[in-house]
């Protein structure tokens, strides 16, 4: 052979490699039509029992797939069927079967692409604990072999006829409970006991095995297998699960709905029975279980189990019922494919070409679920951060927050940042960008001014008339609407037994005197009269104390004003409780406005600021006034009633003690505002808002500061 010859075969291009082989245990199965009438058939490996669902072209690739070339199988497929594929279709299918090692090969090349995979995916320490410590499943059977034998005696529960006779049972147990309802509501108290606790667990435990083996044996109906059954601790709270993998061998989707909603079907009929069962026990622990299984379980269980957001039952039913298979996945990609041509224009090709009606399904399931998933771990974040003790609880929240809120922001970021050569100036990129600006103007730009805040319209000098003790009214000297002067009596108010001490304390201290004079005069000892010195002024100071209670009693006006708001049920001989309110001393020559601001508008604030105060009634105006006073000390307990959230007030505030006192849920301070010009006091105390002028401040900042106060509040260990 000439040099020349030789160097053109070294130089000539080799043949394409032929496609690597199949595993032989590989198994292809007839799987169910898609929506628009498609075949499909299942891939199933049996060592990790898992499953894959083809499509049309797939399936003929892979009926052509030994030993042939790329460019071969693509030639037969598109000779032979309707199809047209390419080569470069082929190939991509020739290399997830590679990724899910579904072929035979042992290619140096395949063996670095999975340990080069297999090193991207392994999780760090970190990354392990916090899926683990979020999400764990622990197999605690393998239930099949006792299925298979204790099916045949539960097959007569899939006959039509016991589904007739739960809704038959269901109606007469409704019926039944509507004639008692009562009775009935209040099964539930039992369970604040001990042993109603116990049976709750019961109860609870029943029902969801009772769930749990409804999905197992339905699919042991349709002939399937039961790999395991066990617990999953979804943050720590323990949820049943039982692994239904083999449903993917059905050829239809019914099967599959059926296999899924089998445990709530099965719990709904255990509510069912239950609900008759409980107008027929007698009252105990037992008639509060079937109350506990005829109400709360199933509720529970629909709540949870058929929230399509999450991998629970209602998922797998909608993706059954849908017939898009990883539902989840492909609504997610087509959302963030959507997403950046809406705001970017990319031009790129969407992840897989689907029908509209399917496409709207699509995204609206996407957002619908991001924006759940946003709130859902936003709460776990909170429970962990209440769960733990406070330092690793502050950790665990802020962990939460980064890795399942901000690490799939950053990565959708990433993906737009690794497309930024395709960037191109049209008309989404321009609507994008002035979308963008005018957001970060309204974040930035300080253009809140106006602070309204809670407010009272009020006179100027007021006084609340209490009982200063319990005592019995002897006498109503004032009516409302009258006008007092200062130190007017208004009300009497008499207590007998405190007349009776004063009267024993008195004939106390007269004998006291006396033998102390008697003492004093027929020689009698230091000590013996030091004694009866003692005793007279311990018996003089309660005497003066038992005086000022019974000055007490005479409620005198502290200054002038209008009576208002008596109450109607003050008549002669009643008795009154201490701190009972009895009515309202209002001074109608000068009204004010008296308001709470929280911590985080107070920085805002200053003592000269315009404002108006903005009545509830939309039909009085508004009145100018100037901020004349600002608390810097937050209020402890709520003064004004009115402004109470218990009242229908805007300030947050529980109820606490006897007699009540109104405590702010944050803390809240006071500030006071002089109409301008002075003006008398309403006729009553008016509720409103009070709108002031405060220093400008943007969202942003107010976020910030927001943030500062709580990490601030937190800090203390």
């Amino acid at each position: 052979m000439s040099v020349a010859a030789d160097t053109l075969i070294r130089d000539a291009p080799s043949p394409p490699p032929p496609l690597p082989p199949l595993r032989d245990d590989l198994q292809l199965l007839a799987g169910p039509r898609r929506a628009d009438g498609a075949p499909t058939w299942t891939l199933h490996d049996p060592v990790r029992n898992s499953f894959f669902r083809l499509g049309w072209a797939e399936f003929e690739m892979l009926g052509r797939w030994g030993g042939m070339t790329a460019e071969v199988v693509a030639e037969r497929v598109n000779r032979e069927t309707p199809l047209q594929v390419t080569p470069q279709q082929v190939t991509a299918l020739g290399r997830f079967l590679d990724l899910q090692q579904l072929s035979a090969s042992n290619r140096p090349q395949l063996s670095g692409l999975l340990l080069r995979r297999a090193l991207a995916a392994e999780q760090g320490p970190l990354s392990w604990l916090l899926h683990r410590y979020l999400f764990v499943r622990v197999p605690l059977l393998r239930p099949d072999r006792f299925l298979t034998v204790s099916y045949p005696y539960l097959r007569f529960l899939f006959h039509p006829a016991v589904a007739v006779a739960v809704v038959l049972a269901a109606l007469l147990g409704l019926y039944l409970v509507a004639r008692q309802w009562d009775q009935f509501v209040g099964s539930f108290l039992y369970f604040f006991s001990f042993g109603g606790a116990a049976y709750y667990v019961l109860a609870l435990v029943f029902a969801k095995l009772a769930h749990e083996f409804g999905h197992a044996y339905t699919a042991k109906h349709y002939g399937l297998s039961v790999p395991a059954m066990g617990v999953a601790f979804l943050v720590m709270f323990p949820v049943l699960y039982t692994d239904t993998t083999d449903a993917w061998r059905l050829q239809r989707r019914r099967p599959a709905l059926a296999i899924g909603a089998a445990g709530i079907i099965v719990e709904l009929a255990i509510a069912a029975v239950a609900t008759l069962l409980w107008s027929f026990l007698d009252d105990g622990p037992l008639r509060s279980a079937v109350f506990l299984l005829a109400t709360t379980t199933w509720v529970m269980t629909i709540a949870v189990n058929l929230n399509p957001f999450m991998r629970f039952d209602g998922y797998y039913l909608l993706a059954d019922a849908t017939g898009i298979e990883n539902l989840q996945a492909r609504a997610f990609a087509y959302a963030r494919w959507w997403l950046r041509e809406r705001l970017l224009g990319l031009g790129e090709a969407p992840p897989e070409v689907v029908p509209a009606g399917r496409r709207v399904l699509m995204l609206a399931y996407a957002y619908a679920t991001w924006v759940y998933r946003f709130f859902l771990f936003l709460g776990i974040a909170v429970l962990v951060y209440l769960f733990f003790f406070k330092a690793l609880g502050i950790f665990l929240m802020l962990v939460e927050l980064a890795w399942f809120i901000g690490r799939p922001i950053q990565s959708e970021l990433k993906a737009w940042w690794d497309r930024r050569r395709l960037l191109r100036l049209n008309h989404n990129t321009v609507l994008t960008g002035l979308a963008l600006a005018g957001l970060a103007f309204a974040l930035l730009w300080p253009w809140q001014r106006e602070l309204a805040v809670p407010a009272m319209l009020q006179p100027a000098a007021y006084t609340r008339l209490f009982a200063p003790q319990p005592a019995r009214l002897a006498a109503v000297h004032v009516a409302s609407g009258e006008a007092v002067a200062r130190g007017q009596l208004l009300f009497e108010l008499e207590e007998p037994d405190l007349h009776d001490t004063l009267v024993r304390l008195e004939l106390q201290a007269d004998v006291l005197q006396t033998l102390l004079e008697q003492s004093l005069t027929s020689g009698g000892t230091a000590d013996q009269s030091q004694v009866l010195e003692q005793e007279l002024v311990r018996t003089l100071t309660a005497i003066e104390g038992v005086r000022v209670r019974l000055a007490l009693l005479r409620i005198t006006a502290p200054h002038d004003g209008i009576v208002r708001d008596l109450d109607l049920d003050l008549h002669q001989g009643r008795w009154i409780g201490e701190g009972q309110p009895l009515g309202l001393l209002l001074d109608p020559s000068a009204a004010t406005i008296r308001a709470y601001v929280d911590e985080q508008a107070l920085p805002r604030l200053a003592v000269g600021q315009a404002g108006r105060f903005r009545d509830e009634d939309p039909v009085l105006p508004d009145i100018p006034s100037r901020l004349s006073r600002i608390e810097r000390t937050h209020t402890a307990m709520l003064r004004l009633p009115y402004l109470a959230s218990v009242y229908g007030g805007d300030v947050a505030v529980r109820a606490v003690g006897e007699p009540v006192r109104l405590v702010p849920e944050v803390p809240v301070y006071r500030i006071v505002a002089t109409p301008e010009p002075v003006r008398p006091a309403p006729p009553r105390m008016r509720r409103g808002q009070l709108r002031l002028d405060a220093e400008p401040e943007s969202l942003v900042r107010r976020a910030w500061r927001a943030a500062a106060a709580v990490l601030i509040r937190e800090s203390g260990f």
